[in-house]
C-alpha cells in the first residue's frame, strides 16, 4: 500500500533509507561508550546520543528534506511502510520503519499507534501502557492507539 505522490522517487527512497537505516544501526557498535540503538524498542529506546549519531540523524534529515517537501509527509509514508511490515507479520521490521519516523516527526500519534500495536502483541503491556499515555499527553486520538491501549490495560 502506497501512497501515490508523497514519494518524489520511489526506489531511490526507499534505497536511501536502506543505506541511512544501515549506517544507524552499525555505526554505534564501534562506540562501547554510548548506549547503542536498539530498533527493537520505540523511540530507540532511551539513550545518550554520540556525536557520530547526531552527526548521522543530520546526514538523515538532509536527506529526507532533498527528496520530500517535509518532513511529516515522510513520516507519513514511512508509517505506511511499518504498518505494511506489520501486516507482513515482520514487527521487527515494522519498529525499525516506526522509529525512523519518528526522528522525522515525535508527534505523529500514528507512530504511537504503531509502537503500542507491537508492544501488545511482544506482551509488553507496562512498555505499551507508557507509550499510549505519552500519546495521548501529546493530545492525540487514534483508534488504534486507544484500541491497543485499552488491551494492555486489560493485562
Amino acid at each position: 500500500m502506497k501512497i501515490k505522490g508523497v514519494v518524489k522517487h520511489p526506489l531511490h527512497v526507499k534505497l536511501g533509507f536502506c543505506v541511512v537505516a544501515l549506517f544507524f544501526v552499525f555505526s554505534n557498535t564501534t562506540n562501547a561508550e554510548y548506549a547503542t540503538v536498539d530498533n527493537k524498542l520505540p523511540m530507540y529506546g532511551t539513550i545518550a546520543w554520540s556525536s557520530q549519531d547526531r552527526k548521522q540523524i543530520s546526514d538523515y534529515f538532509d536527506y529526507i528534506d532533498s527528496v520530500y517537501d517535509s518532513r511529516q509527509a515522510a513520516a507519513k509514508d514511512l508509517n505506511v511502510e511499518a504498518w505494511d511490515a506489520y501486516l507482513n507479520d515482520n514487527r521487527v521490521e515494522a519498529m525499525r520503519l516506526f522509529n525512523l519516523s519518528w526522528l522525522l516527526n515525535n508527534t505523529n500519534i500514528d507512530t504511537y499507534a504503531g509502537y503500542v500495536r507491537i508492544l501488545a502483541l511482544d506482551g509488553k503491556h507496562k512498555d505499551a501502557i507508557e507509550v499510549g499515555e505519552l500519546a495521548l499527553g501529546l493530545g492525540g486520538m487514534n483508534y488504534d492507539l486507544i484500541s491497543e491501549l485499552a488491551v494492555s490495560y486489560a493485562y
